[in-house]
């Protein structure tokens, strides 16, 4: 393995602790270096936390259906 692949492996690793442990985007942005959000985005998928909310009301409507 190359260098750079395993500087790749480091930051995704870190990307994923940090994006799992609810770490602000603009923070995990500024720590990775990098300069556009949308390369912190593909790590959105990681936490389903902001999910909760949806599956609460899922269960509310589902239960009174």
């Amino acid at each position: 393995m190359t260098l750079n692949l395993y500087l790749t492996i480091m930051r995704y690793t870190c990307a994923t602790c940090l994006v799992m442990n609810d770490t602000p985007k603009l923070k995990i942005l500024l720590w990775l270096g990098r300069s556009m959000t949308c390369m912190v985005k593909c790590y959105s998928h990681l936490n389903v936390k902001h999910f909760a909310d949806a599956v609460t009301f899922l269960e509310g409507y589902l239960s009174t259906a």
